[in-house]
């Protein structure tokens, strides 16, 4: 006989990996406790996809938390991705505060079925000790087009916004007072005199934040993060990475379709060149019947034979 012994955060455990629908424009409400998570699932119907597909409308995912310890992160994925991770996901969000995810038409990666993972961060100067109380919800913004601004307009040379031409003297003359352009290269921000002091870029990538986001960006963004595989890379490259180039990411063989761990690059410089994956090079080797002549070919090869020898696209 068998006996399973569970410790008490087991259930716990069990409960986080439970994926809760979310209802497109039906608010949901909750409690993260710190250095937990919590998973959501919303459906995109035929009509809604139609609507995504022509740019009449966009997802748009809000997350509003409600106390002042800590914070929330946001982590969006698609279909088989059924529970992203901080390493393994479509789109995040990582603000303070509340959050709003917009996804439309030129996200290629958005299917019909999307996750959610919520995770409770902790606190940058301080372990927290309360929970998180969030507020998220999924629905529909319809898209607007650009304004094009006012023939009668005439561009602020301080804050480089058109402004009626009977007014930009005094205009002019009050934004100077009270305005300035934030010099990082690339930038260009027109900020408020006394919103200077609080407006910085991160020194790595350049990026701008209010003073009390650096922080949580550089712990985000910037931490050497290490792989199993033993790469070390900062988030974004490490998204990169365990989508597309770590060994040990799954992936669906598309010759015995089930779900394997990647490998290395194929040992045939033929295989490379059509992508296949290690594992892949050694499944496609096993051969099978061509349905239209019977004879034995290998299953990589099993497209270029029905082309080359039958004529079939």
């Amino acid at each position: 006989m068998e006996v399973d012994i569970s410790g008490p955060d087991s259930a716990e455990r069990a409960n986080q990996y439970v994926l809760r629908p979310l209802i497109l424009g039906k608010p949901e409400s909750g409690v993260v406790d710190e250095g937990n998570y919590m998973y959501y699932k919303f459906l995109i119907d035929d009509n809604t996809w139609n609507k995504i597909s022509s740019k009449e409308v966009k997802i748009v995912v809000n997350l509003e938390s409600h106390t002042q310890d800590g914070d929330i992160d946001l982590y969006v994925s698609r279909h088989p991705l059924l529970f992203p991770t901080l390493h393994q996901h479509m789109w995040s969000s990582h603000d303070m505060g509340s959050k709003a995810l917009v996804l439309g038409a030129e996200d290629q990666n958005l299917g019909p079925y999307c996750c959610i993972w919520l995770q409770r961060d902790v606190k940058i100067h301080g372990i927290g000790n309360c929970s998180r109380y969030f507020h998220t919800e999924a629905g529909q913004h319809a898209t607007s087009s650009s304004s094009v601004p006012d023939v009668d307009t005439v561009e602020c040379r301080n804050c480089k916004r058109y402004i009626p031409s009977r007014t930009i003297s005094l205009h002019e003359a009050y934004c100077s007072r009270h305005n300035i352009i934030c010099q990082h290269a690339g930038c260009g921000v027109v900020l408020r005199m006394e919103e200077r002091e609080s407006h910085v870029h991160c020194e790595k990538c350049g990026k701008a934040f209010q003073r009390g986001e650096i922080e949580k960006h550089m712990k985000v963004f910037h931490e050497p993060l290490h792989c199993p595989c033993g790469i070390v890379l900062e988030k974004e490259q490490m998204v990169q990475h365990q989508s597309l180039d770590c060994p040990l990411r799954l992936i669906t063989c598309r010759f015995c379709g089930d779900m394997v761990q990647a490998g290395t690059s194929a040992a045939d410089a033929r295989d490379r060149i059509r992508g296949l994956s290690e594992h892949e090079s050694l499944c496609g080797s096993r051969t099978a019947p061509c349905d239209s002549c019977g004879r034995s070919v290998m299953l990589k090869d099993m497209d270029i034979h029905q082309i080359a020898v039958h004529q079939k696209n």
